[in-house]
């Protein structure tokens, strides 16, 4: 007896499980979970979305970061503070933010200035020749860089020479003039000395400083 129903029951489980494999259908079953398949494309698709514009933000932030070289002063202007001035930068990095900031650079490389003011009146009693060749540059001290950015940011190494020339060219006036209303002879290290100093002062205001004057 209880052989035969243990027989009974498992064949029983037998049949279930054979009817319960044919109810299976792999198509009804997709059907009804049928959109699993847009929801993964859908968070594939935000993965990628997201990755790009990570990427992105990289690339703009290797882009926006400005290395300044030996020879240049690196400005950058815009929002860069509580003044919103202007930010120079000698050697190093910075990161430029877009939008609100911008920059440029200033060349570093001397510049050439050539006078000739010896047939002028007042040079003959001098007794010595006057300087022909000066070499002028942007000065990397902090206020005369400042100075520079604000002075000759945008200009052109002609333009920059044209006003070192006015600043040389006067100071050079000014003292062959004194030269000539003493009656003693000039001494000339003392006439270079003070002709130095005077155009030292005069490029200050540009941001320039004065590198070597050529002596005849």
């Amino acid at each position: 007896m209880w052989e035969i129903t243990d027989r009974e029951n498992v064949h029983g489980v037998h049949y279930r499980a054979a009817k319960m494999f044919r109810q299976f259908n792999p198509c009804e079953l997709l059907a009804a979970h049928g959109d699993r398949p847009s929801s993964l494309i859908v968070v594939v698709a935000g993965m990628i979305l997201v990755a790009f514009v990570f990427g992105s933000y990289l690339l703009l932030l290797m882009k926006q970061y400005k290395r300044c070289p030996a020879n240049r002063l690196l400005v950058i202007f815009g929002h860069t503070g509580p003044d919103c001035g202007l930010k120079v930068i000698h050697g190093g990095a910075v990161f430029v933010v877009p939008l609100l900031q911008s920059y440029a650079y200033l060349s570093l490389e001397p510049i050439d200035v050539e006078l000739s003011l010896s047939s002028q009146s007042g040079t003959k009693h001098l007794g010595f020749p006057l300087p022909q060749k000066f070499t002028v540059a942007i000065s990397t001290a902090s206020e005369l860089a400042q100075t520079a950015a604000v002075r000759l940011l945008g200009l052109t190494v002609t333009e920059i020479r044209s006003r070192a020339e006015e600043v040389i060219g006067s100071a050079l006036r000014r003292n062959i003039a004194a030269a000539g209303r003493t009656e003693s002879e000039t001494d000339q290290d003392a006439f270079y000395a003070k002709l130095e100093s005077e155009i030292g002062s005069g490029l200050k205001p540009l941001g320039l400083e004065l590198v070597s004057l050529k002596r005849a």
